[in-house]
């Protein structure tokens, strides 16, 4: 077998290989990056809401109305819309 034949083969053997193995780590390193993402988004939207949970727990530990507490506007996204 001549030696193009034998690098042909080998290159046609090797290349699909190591693009395989850059497209695995490439999606694990990506998916890694999305799911730290959606974590630190969820977070920060817990955060915000946590304020709000406390008040309505205390009201309704202190048998107020729970409505006292909701007719007060809240800030719920990171843009700042109140309800």
């Amino acid at each position: 077998m001549r030696l193009s034949t034998r690098v042909a083969l080998a290159l046609g053997v090797v290349v699909p290989l190591l693009v395989l193995a850059s497209g695995w780590i490439m999606v694990r390193l990506v998916g890694h990056d999305v799911h730290t993402a959606a974590d630190t988004h969820l977070r920060e939207r817990a955060e915000a809401v946590r304020t709000e949970a406390r008040g309505l727990l205390r009201a309704m530990a202190d048998d107020r109305p729970a409505g006292v507490e909701q007719a007060r506007p809240r800030r719920t996204s990171a843009y700042g819309s109140s309800r």
